[in-house]
């Protein structure tokens, strides 16, 4: 493998002083070493930015940017235009990478002439730690329409940017959209589709760290239903690239369970009335018609009625009965 290859390493950084050391532990101490990393402290109201600077007076490969917050997506944006690596990986910093996690991708990746290649990870809790897959070292190559299947379902390909490495020319164009939750969820596919060759690599190297109580996985709010969103997004997306609308049943299942799942969480946490609500459930009427044009279950289709005639908390009342959820 040539060591010249210059690998960029993107880490927003956003009040992370407890987990900020481990996460760039892991990035400076990688064994494939020719990396550009590029921290974008993003507007951090805690010490995390002075950590960044005390790294980059430790190893000079450390660029660091600092800038007022405008969020995950924005920090990710400004790591892309400031990196030069002709690959790109994402950290995110409250995470860690093994030792060898850009060594093994980048391998692959120009041994398979690939665009993106993926590998599993773990997923570290307070007690015991998920290993995603089998962990067996095997190759899978995939298409980009398979890719993308897998990824609106989340099997093995998943919508998330930082377990993999991408070649720049793969991710063009495409950025993060600012001010979203569950940016990824709106671009990988996305980048996928600009892929020739997508690999995945069956090896947990990325560390999730499901600890925080900040995450977006741990309570609700209302900007969740960004994800609601981003799949409406991938309806369009699908429907307007002829060679994805086998996927249109798919991508339309996927988006019913995102809207019910989290208008029920809504309910739960006593938000069915804000406007963000409001505006998800004007957008899902609107593709009302569209959906019932595809072959989605018939949950789905009893909610969208419901919903349509009766409002939130009755479509609730059925997704949840349906699905055998204690209504309390």
């Amino acid at each position: 493998m040539d060591i010249k290859t210059v690998v960029s390493i993107i880490v927003p950084v956003y009040n992370v002083e407890k987990y900020l050391p481990r996460c760039l532990d892991s990035i400076i101490g990688q064994s494939y070493r020719k990396l550009d990393i590029i921290l974008v402290d993003d507007g951090a109201k805690d010490d995390s930015g002075k950590i960044c600077d005390k790294y980059a007076g430790i190893d000079r490969r450390i660029k660091v940017i600092h800038k007022v917050n405008g969020g995950l997506s924005d920090a990710r944006n400004v790591g892309l235009e400031n990196s030069r690596g002709e690959y790109v990986l994402f950290v995110d910093s409250d995470d860690w990478i093994d030792p060898d996690m850009v060594k093994i991708l980048l391998k692959v990746i120009k041994e398979k002439n690939a665009d993106v290649v993926e590998c599993g990870f773990r997923e570290i809790y307070g007690n015991y730690i998920n290993v995603d897959y089998a962990c067996s070292g095997n190759i899978e190559q995939f298409s980009k329409i398979r890719a993308i299947s897998e990824c609106m379902q989340w099997k093995k390909i998943k919508p998330v940017a930082w377990n993999k490495i991408y070649a720049r020319k793969t991710i063009g164009e495409v950025r993060y959209p600012v001010g979203k939750l569950h940016e990824d969820e709106f671009t990988t596919h996305r980048i996928l589709y600009n892929a020739k060759k997508i690999i995945y690599v069956d090896l947990a190297l990325y560390n999730y760290d499901c600890t925080k109580e900040d995450s977006i996985t741990a309570r609700f709010k209302v900007q969740n239903l960004d994800a609601c969103e981003a799949m409406r997004q991938k309806i369009h997306f699908v429907l307007e690239h002829e060679e994805l609308r086998p996927l249109s049943d798919v991508v339309c299942n996927v988006y019913c369970f995102t809207l019910f799942d989290n208008l029920a969480r809504s309910v739960d946490a006593e938000e069915q009335d804000s406007a963000m609500v409001k505006e998800t459930v004007k957008k899902a009427l609107d593709e009302k018609k569209e959906l019932l044009r595809h072959k989605i279950e018939s949950l789905y289709k009893q909610c969208l009625n419901e919903l349509e005639k009766y409002g939130v908390e009755r479509c609730v009342m059925v997704w949840k009965k349906r699905r055998g959820v204690d209504l309390k």
